[in-house]
C-alpha cells in the first residue's frame, strides 16, 4: 500500500495512504472514498475525513529505509560520506520520483545521480527534507 507525507499549515506532518490535488490544494486522507465538497465556507467531508497539506510538502514514501532505519520520503535530502584514508567527502541528494521510479538526484556539484537501491540507501542518512531544510540542497561539503 502507497503512503504520503505531506505538511499542514500549523507546520505538522501527516502520513495516510491517500492524496487527492484539487486545483492549488492537497488533501491526505486515511481512506481512497473520501468525498469533499467546496462552499462558499470552504471544504468539507462529505464522507471520510481528510487534512489539508502544502501541495509541495507531498511526497511518496519509498520502499526504502536509510542507514538509520528511517522510512525514506520523496523530498527527502540524503547524504553520503566517503572517507579516504583522513579525508572525508559528502554527497547530497535529493529523493525524487521520476519516469516511474525513485531515484536520488545529486545535488552536489559533480556528482553523478544514483538509483535508490537497498545498497545505495545503506550507506545514507537522512540529513533533512526540500520543506523544511531547502539551504541543504547542493551544500555538500
Amino acid at each position: 500500500m502507497s503512503e504520503y507525507r505531506g505538511k499542514n499549515r500549523k507546520n505538522q506532518w501527516s502520513v495516510l495512504p491517500n492524496v487527492l490535488f484539487i486545483d492549488s490544494l492537497a488533501f491526505l486522507c486515511a481512506d481512497s472514498g473520501f468525498i469533499i465538497k467546496q462552499s462558499d465556507d470552504g471544504l468539507t467531508a462529505v464522507r471520510g475525513e481528510f487534512i489539508a497539506v502544502i501541495p509541495s510538502s507531498v511526497g511518496a514514501k519509498t520502499p526504502r529505509k536509510d542507514k538509520n532505519n528511517k522510512e525514506i520520503f520523496e523530498g527527502d535530502i540524503l547524504r553520503v560520506s566517503t572517507t579516504v584514508d583522513t579525508t572525508t567527502t559528502n554527497t547530497d541528494y535529493l529523493v525524487q520520483f521520476d519516469d516511474g521510479a525513485f531515484i536520488a538526484r545529486a545535488v552536489t556539484a559533480g556528482a553523478e545521480d544514483a538509483q535508490l537501491t537497498a545498497e545505495f540507501t545503506a550507506t545514507a542518512a537522512i540529513t533533512g527534507n526540500s520543506t523544511d531544510n531547502p539551504e541543504l540542497l547542493g551544500t555538500g561539503t
